[in-house]
């Protein structure tokens, strides 16, 4: 499978290297790594991406502004959550949800999915 760049958005410095980390362990790149929904959307503007991986929550807001935008683009994305029940506003559809704490080969699996379907 060819490689990937992906968008990551996490608020979360460590999980963010980790995911990195587990992605280019992988054989795919990274475009960006945002922190914020304005950081995010100003990435896919920037930046040829593939596939993004989603923190619902940044703080004080949610990701879903750019889960949308992503679906707009057609780019396949994933949510990350630690939280079991996740509730899709209006607008987005339901993508696959990686639960966290997660390990490297429930990443793998997850970016599998989301990159072969």
């Amino acid at each position: 499978m060819a490689a990937k760049k992906f968008l990551i958005v996490e608020d979360e410095p460590m999980i963010a290297m980790l995911v990195e980390d587990s992605l280019e362990d992988m054989g795919h790149g990274v475009a960006a790594i945002c922190h914020s929904v304005d950081t995010a959307l100003s990435a896919l503007a920037e930046h040829h991406v593939d596939a993004a991986i989603l923190d619902i929550h940044l703080g004080q807001q949610t990701s879903w502004p750019v889960a949308h935008a992503l679906q707009e683009a057609n780019i396949p994305f994933m949510v990350s959550s630690g939280n079991a029940d996740v509730d899709f506003p209006k607008g987005v559809s339901a993508v696959s949800i990686l639960a966290k704490p997660f390990t490297h080969s429930a990443l793998e699996d997850a970016v599998g999915a989301l990159i072969s379907s």
